[in-house]
């Protein structure tokens, strides 16, 4: 598995572009997007066990709670973008919808290699505005791809860089992930990576290092 220095959050990027923009918010309406909670199968259990795992022991150190245990109000969103790198680094992006604001941070660790000290980053506007940005992504399929598991995607890597999304609106959370999908074959998998793209260019960001 190549070595990751930073990720772009929901098939992620290495973000090791310098974070240095105040956080910027932008007021914008909308009903509560829909989101379709899906039945966990015993191959999703297996890889959520082992990923929430290692997410959390690089949470924890900004203090980023659950999104699956978070309290969301009407109308509000939560997307997590993350890139597994694992056993050396999980990096991530988040966006946020709260009372009408929307806003965005960065998770990344410090160094390659694991244990590393992590931090978070606000970001500033996406480039084309948040109502674009969040039209792009949903079209994508943001909030409502099946897990790769779920689908005839192939990669025919044994080892390698996964994207893991997560989504919660009030009433309801879901996650997927897609191993290595930039060499998949699917419809699916081809989403995932262009969810990434639409992230690195509207937050400037470096696309993540694949293996």
């Amino acid at each position: 598995m190549a070595k990751v220095s930073l990720l772009i959050i929901v098939a992620v990027t290495t973000l090791s572009h310098s974070w240095n923009d105040p956080l910027r918010c932008v007021r914008t309406g909308g009903t509560e997007p829909s989101l379709t909670s899906s039945p966990i199968s015993n191959r999703d259990a297996d890889w959520q066990l082992y990923f929430f795992k290692a997410l959390r022991e690089r949470t924890k150190q900004v203090k980023l709670p659950s999104l699956r245990r978070a309290s969301l109000r009407k109308n509000d969103v939560e997307m997590r973008f993350w890139y597994d790198a694992r056993p050396f680094a999980i990096n991530g992006f988040v966006i946020r919808r709260s009372k009408d604001r929307w806003s965005a941070i960065g998770i990344r660790q410090v160094n390659e290699e694991w244990p590393s000290a992590v931090r978070q980053d606000n970001l500033g506007q996406p480039k084309s505005g948040w109502d674009s940005v969040w039209k792009q992504l949903i079209a994508l399929g943001l909030l409502t791809l099946p897990d790769g598991t779920a689908t005839k995607c192939k990669t025919g890597v044994l080892d390698g860089g996964a994207f893991v999304v997560e989504a919660k609106t009030r009433r309801t959370y879901r996650t997927y992930r897609y191993s290595s999908p930039q060499l998949a074959d699917c419809d699916e998998a081809k989403r995932v990576v262009s969810i990434e793209a639409v992230i690195a260019r509207e937050f400037r960001l470096r696309p993540s290092k694949r293996s």
